[in-house]
């Protein structure tokens, strides 16, 4: 009887770490990286960029902004849309250009557009741009550098 007792409690123990192990050994799907934007350039009125994004999970663009090389970027906010990401997603097997106005992006909180911070303010900003994925993914961050481009003297 003894014994007996002994084989349950064993197999009652193999049975809670069994179903411990196959619980913590769960399938994971993993997503590969985006594609990054490419051919990055700017004017006096605008940032230009290509995608080529045709991932499931793609949403969009976030274009970033900061003040000074050693600040942290942050996120613009899209004045025509109040959504996140800052520029939705065109998904296709085609490079997409894009053309963002800086009349149409504005800091975190301001209801002034980078175009009106710097030409009526005299703001200048570095900027940058990535593709972001459904569940925060993100390509590298591709900078544009000093915008706008200061006039040659």
């Amino acid at each position: 009887m003894k014994q007996s007792a002994y084989l349950f409690k064993l197999a009652v123990a193999l049975l809670i770490l069994s179903i411990l192990v196959l619980h913590s050994c769960g399938i994971y799907t993993t997503t590969a990286p985006l594609n990054p934007p490419f051919f990055q350039g700017m004017d006096s009125i605008s940032l230009k960029f290509s995608g080529n994004n045709d991932e499931e999970y793609f949403v969009g663009y976030n274009i970033y902004y900061k003040e000074k090389p050693e600040d942290r970027y942050k996120v613009c906010d899209n004045i025509s849309i109040d959504q996140y990401p800052t520029i939705p997603a065109s998904p296709s097997g085609v490079t997409v250009e894009y053309n963002v106005d800086t009349n149409d992006i504005r800091k975190q909180g301001v209801n002034y557009s980078f175009y009106d911070l710097y030409y009526t303010y005299n703001e200048a900003y570095l900027f940058a741009v990535s593709a972001v994925g459904d569940e925060d993914q993100e390509s590298e961050r591709i900078e544009f550098g000093s915008w706008p481009i200061p006039a040659v003297q």
